[in-house]
């Protein structure tokens, strides 16, 4: 174990030069140095890293104040035998104060977020929160950015290489980036809600599916740009405008033309009800919840090549980059893959234990 931990202090290095790394672990056998995450946020400053590692019990609700950290763990489902996940409970962003320091500029990566995520401001009126970054996690719960005041925006927030199973309550937000991301929304609420003062938002490269028609945004929003998505079995109906539409596939949806309707803009390149052919279609088309499910459209699927950048229409896969869906559920931090003891006849106490680990990167 610790030969694992210093491999991964090792890349942490580079998120933080000067800054302290802490680890949790709340399972029996494990090794870190705090047992709860909250234990961990309360012992950091700004700028330090929390490696949260795999567990088989949830973690308990955690709350940061006022402390711009990152998050860390393996992956929302690695592909290591038996691998163990870093599932989080309730988590709580908030800015208690005016004064200097606050969660802005926090990261997660590779994580589950299986309760609520809420991002609030608790000093209203004062401070929004800017530059959050979510990459390579699983949310199962809501995750919210709760309204800090009619004068003040959210800013600068990205969500990229993810699966979501729970909607965005998100309002006054400017410059959103929401990219690579699988959405298999389960609500009757429509997935991006409370978009109704916002600017600057580019949802592009998604697949969103559905199980009868949920609705997508709802009636109030607008200006949202809408590239290289594929809409299955989603609602398309009344979800406000006008918006930006380039090069979308949809399928099965109660409004095939969502581009055509209204005040929205028909940018070109959209594909109406079109069978995207994703190699896991028909799981797809059966509203499966899975993170791990194959989202590549196979040969003949007319979203390949068909994207504004020419590219494939819905999740990237692209080997060897950030955006390589199938490499999502691994996280961004090197896995140990192998572990070999060289001891011909058993180790006993004293010896010298002899044993090789191998490890790959994270592309």
């Amino acid at each position: 174990m610790k030969k694992i931990l210093i491999t991964f202090y090792a890349t942490l290095i580079g998120f933080a030069a000067n800054a302290t790394t802490r680890t949790v672990q709340n399972y029996p056998t494990g090794v870190a140095q705090f047992n709860e995450i909250q234990d961990a946020v309360n012992a950091s400053v700004s700028g330090d890293t929390i490696l949260i590692q795999g567990t088989l019990v949830r973690y308990a609700p955690f709350t940061t104040n006022d402390k711009k950290l990152i998050y860390m763990g393996g992956g929302y489902n690695p592909e290591n035998d038996n691998a163990l996940i870093p599932r989080l409970g309730v988590v709580g962003l908030n800015h208690t104060t005016t004064a200097p320091g606050s969660c802005s500029g926090s990261q997660f990566y590779g994580l589950r977020f299986e309760g609520a995520f809420n991002l609030g401001v608790s000093f209203s009126n004062t401070e929004a929160f800017n530059n959050i970054k979510f990459k390579r996690c699983e949310f199962t719960g809501t995750l919210s950015m709760l309204n800090p005041g009619p004068t003040f925006f959210h800013s600068n927030l990205v969500i990229e290489n993810c699966y979501l199973n729970g909607p965005l309550n998100i309002v006054n937000i400017n410059n959103f980036i929401f990219k690579n991301n699988v959405v298999m929304h389960s609500s009757s609420l429509s997935y991006f809600k409370n978009f109704g003062t916002t600017s600057g938002i580019l949802i592009d490269h998604n697949l969103f599916y559905s199980a009868s028609d949920l609705p997508l945004v709802n009636s109030g929003s607008t200006g949202i740009q809408f590239t290289n998505n594929i809409f299955n079995n989603m609602g398309l109906i009344n979800i406000g405008g006008p918006h930006f539409f380039e090069s979308n596939v949809t399928y099965n949806c109660n409004n095939n033309t969502p581009w055509s309707t209204g005040t929205n803009i028909n940018a070109g390149g959209n594909i109406a009800n079109a069978n995207p052919m994703l190699t896991d279609q028909a799981a797809v088309d059966a509203a499966a919840i899975s993170a791990i499910l194959n989202f590549k459209p196979v040969l003949g699927s007319p979203c390949i090549n068909a994207g504004s950048d020419g590219k494939d229409i819905g999740v990237l896969h692209e080997a060897n980059t950030i955006y390589d869906f199938t490499q999502n559920r691994n996280g961004i931090l090197p896995r140990v893959i192998k572990m070999d003891i060289h001891n011909p006849t058993g180790v006993t106490q004293g010896d010298t234990l002899h044993l090789s680990i191998g490890a790959v990167r994270a592309k």
